[in-house]
């Protein structure tokens, strides 16, 4: 017998068995092989060897596991759809660039790599990495493409723990955080302590400025003088830089010396304090009862004479703080008249002078009268105001 021929085996029952179409194509369960093999059955066929130069099939349903295929070498020649799980040891490769793949080193990570470098990374706690991570990361470059010639990027400063953002033609760099949280501009260009960053308008990049000063003014409620030997003004924050005390219709009770001085609770009334601390540095008055010496060792300002419980002395006492940030403050008591109840006498007194403040600083103006202790009279009025940059 050279042939054995048959279009179709049927199982004893009648039904299923094997069919062979004119084409070759055997069917398994079906009299409608697709394929050249083809069963019709869905349950899993379990063999031992396979050994084919080809193995087509339609559609896999369930899980392919290649763990434990190794020694066969090929390609699928059309589009593969898996209904299930394709499970995979480590990686999926590129062919004929066996450098780039898609990695699963570990559990619940997978990475990216080319060249046979680690390029991306998203671990278990979904952390997403550009550039890997470890020993063999490199600076990684975020890229974001458009329509037109100019991307832009995020990239990492290689060694320098800066994250830097170019735009533009070249993707030149426009700003840059470095590693300690400072903003650098086109580059390192970090500006200097107290500078800002200011708009150059809609066409141009930001610049670091030196801000022009800006004041705030504080002016303090009029306190009116009353029957006792001196008046304390207090209030002058620790940041000021220029203080005035204006003060009108000034007088004592009866004869006697009136003066001022400038500081803070431990040195106000200490003499031996302020004359190791006041320097005079020019006085020009119209009258001859001003007290120029004790200005110049105690820091007693106007320190005149009152000659008559009629006169009375209105002006302005400034501070300006030295610029640099010293504790030197500039003084001047510009006296503008005074009056002897009927009639303004011009006095034209301009007493100057500075004063070291100390680290202690500067909250306070005393005016108060002294050796005889006569009272300020009730009828004057101060008033404070102070500056502070902002």
């Amino acid at each position: 017998m050279s042939d054995i021929r048959f279009n179709q085996w049927l199982h004893q029952s009648g039904t299923g068995g094997v069919t062979q179409l004119s084409s070759g194509h055997v069917g398994i369960g079906t009299t409608s092989p697709l394929i050249p093999v083809h069963s019709g059955n869905n349950a899993v066929l379990n063999v031992g060897v396979v050994t084919a130069n080809n193995i087509y099939a339609g559609t896999l349903n369930g899980t392919l596991a290649l763990s434990d295929i190794s020694g066969i070498t090929g390609s699928f020649t059309s589009d593969v759809s898996i209904n299930g799980n394709l499970d995979i040891a480590d990686k999926i490769r590129h062919i004929g660039d066996t450098n780039t793949a898609i990695r699963f080193p570990a559990a619940d990570k997978i990475t990216l790599e080319t060249s046979g470098t680690e390029r991306f990374q998203v671990d278990s706690s979904g952390n997403v990495y550009v550039g890997g991570v470890g020993a063999s990361a490199t600076a990684g470059v975020l890229w974001f493409n458009d329509t037109s010639a100019n991307a832009s990027k995020i990239s990492q400063d290689n060694g320098n723990s800066a994250l830097v953002f170019g735009t533009g033609s070249g993707q030149a760099e426009r700003l840059r955080i470095g590693s300690s949280g400072q903003i650098g501009l086109s580059g390192a260009n970090y500006g200097t302590a107290g500078q800002v960053l200011t708009s150059q308008g809609s066409g141009s990049a930001v610049q670091w400025a030196t801000p022009a000063s800006n004041y705030k003014i504080t002016t303090g409620s009029v306190i009116n003088t009353g029957n006792s030997t001196s008046e304390t003004i207090t209030g002058i924050p620790s940041d000021a830089v220029k203080v005035e005390l204006v003060y009108y219709n000034l007088k004592t009770t009866a004869s006697g010396v009136m003066a001022m001085r400038a500081g803070n609770a431990s040195n106000i009334d200490n003499q031996s304090w302020f004359s190791a601390h006041t320097y005079v540095v020019n006085t020009n008055q119209s009258n001859g009862d001003v007290k120029t010496a004790q200005w110049s060792s105690r820091f007693q300002m106007p320190h005149q004479d009152f000659t008559s419980s009629a006169n009375r002395r209105t002006g302005i006492f400034t501070f300006t703080k030295h610029i640099g940030g010293t504790n030197i403050w500039y003084c001047v008591n510009d006296m503008v008249y005074s009056e002897n109840g009927t009639n303004a006498i011009p006095r034209n007194f301009i007493n100057k002078g500075y004063i070291d403040m100390g680290a202690s600083g500067f909250d306070r103006i005393k005016i108060f009268t002294y050796d005889n202790e006569v009272n300020i009279d009730y009828n004057g009025k101060i008033q404070l105001k102070y500056y502070q940059v902002v």
